[in-house]
């Protein structure tokens, strides 16, 4: 799941991964909502092997509109991972908090955590002039030490790998779920 700020570019970081890390053949379309996320993007993928199995993911952005939170509610439930996909310009942090402090919210009503749940963070439009550097945003938003990526998803930078994190993290947290 993509979770973030509205216009933090959770539905361009999903258009940027289909077109990095698929194949025409191992991803559907990305399925968009008309202008801003009203109810989700969508993107199923699938990936050739992890650790010798066939892994299908379903990706899924949530609206980051208030009037949007029971949806966010609904869609957090169930999740394997979230990529959390703030906005690093100065003038978003009030935004960026805001979705924070949701997230955690539901998080405690599930009886999860941010350290428990497989998470990484996405420092979005570290190209913009007023971009925050990603020590800036690590300390403002990331007390855990949790991993962080600064990206430019209009761009594709660093868009695959933060994925690829996400990915070793469901994996392992996967695993130990199994013992």
């Amino acid at each position: 799941m993509l979770w973030g700020p509205p216009c933090s570019g959770k539905t361009t970081f999903l258009s940027s991964l289909r077109a990095q890390l698929t194949a025409p053949k191992s991803a559907g379309k990305t399925i968009p909502s008309p202008d801003r996320t009203l109810f989700f993007d969508f993107l199923p993928l699938k990936v050739d092997k992890i650790k010798n199995m066939a892994a299908h993911f379903h990706l899924y952005t949530v609206p980051g509109q208030a009037p949007y939170q029971d949806s966010r509610s609904l869609l957090l439930r169930g999740v394997d991972g979230v990529v959390v996909v703030l906005d690093s310009q100065i003038d978003r942090s009030a935004d960026n908090r805001q979705c924070l402090d949701e997230l955690q919210a539901f998080l405690d009503a599930m009886g999860e955590s941010l350290t428990q749940l497989p998470l990484i963070f996405v420092y979005n439009k570290q190209d913009t002039a007023s971009a925050l550097t990603p020590d800036d945003m690590n300390q403002l938003y990331n007390p855990h030490h949790l991993p962080a990526f600064p990206t430019v998803a209009a761009k594709g930078a660093h868009v695959a790998e933060s994925f690829s994190a996400l990915i070793e993290k469901v994996v392992a947290h996967a695993r130990t779920d199994a013992l």
